[in-house]
């Protein structure tokens, strides 16, 4: 082999060390800076979309943020903080003037902390959700309500009980037995329990004198 050739050679093979030289030592790294920023640019526009999506949500709520305040304000007045027995005798003396029956007494007594009923429901749900709201400071004021006029009147004051503004539950009512027609006087005795969501035992305020409610016509 000549001179001329062997010098051709190692130029071939120096050209190559320098290629490989400068590809390991120039170009593969910025390749792997260039593939890690891509990885770090899909994980940003991952993180992007995902705020994206949260403040979408927040947007959401925002727009409906006075709808979700009425139904907090319905849910409060429905279970208040306390026992807020005057606002609840107005309560019951507007539905007697509504269904046009006498609002006889209304005896308030001591709050109590709620307890699921023993035995057990049946009913798994229902149970279930009676148990869970054991030692959540949640409390009941039982109050028994008296009420004179018409049979069917009475019969739809009763249905308000359970119906109305603050949440109530009727589990004790003493009416006339017998045929009774739907026009005739009668009395009838309520047992009430309303509901309050508060964390220590809730003070009975006393109820400012009102009027009685008195039967239409």
């Amino acid at each position: 082999m000549n001179e001329s050739r062997i010098w051709s050679v190692l130029t071939v093979v120096v050209i190559i060390v320098i290629v490989a030289g400068t590809w390991f030592l120039g170009v593969s790294p910025r390749l792997a800076e260039v593939a890690t920023a891509d990885s770090d640019r899909e994980t940003v526009e991952d993180q992007n979309a995902i705020h994206l999506a949260k403040l979408k949500s927040l947007q959401e709520l925002d727009a409906n943020l006075p709808a979700l305040e009425q139904e907090l304000a319905s849910l409060r007045a429905a279970v208040p903080q306390a026992t807020m027995t005057s606002t609840l005798l107005r309560q019951l003396e507007a539905a007697a003037a509504a269904f046009g029956v006498s609002l006889s007494s209304t005896a308030f007594q001591e709050p109590k902390e709620f307890e699921a009923l023993k035995p057990a429901p049946a009913d798994k749900q229902l149970a279930g959700s009676m148990a869970a709201l054991e030692g959540r400071g949640h409390w009941v004021l039982p109050l028994d309500v008296q009420v004179v006029g018409p049979r069917s009147a009475v019969l739809g004051f009763l249905n308000s009980l359970q119906t109305g503004e603050r949440l109530m539950l009727v589990h004790g009512v003493n009416f006339p037995d017998g045929l009774i027609a739907p026009d005739s006087v009668v009395e009838a005795t309520f047992t009430v329990q309303a509901f309050m969501l508060t964390g220590q035992a809730p003070v009975v305020e006393t109820p400012a004198e009102a009027p009685v409610a008195e039967a239409a016509g």
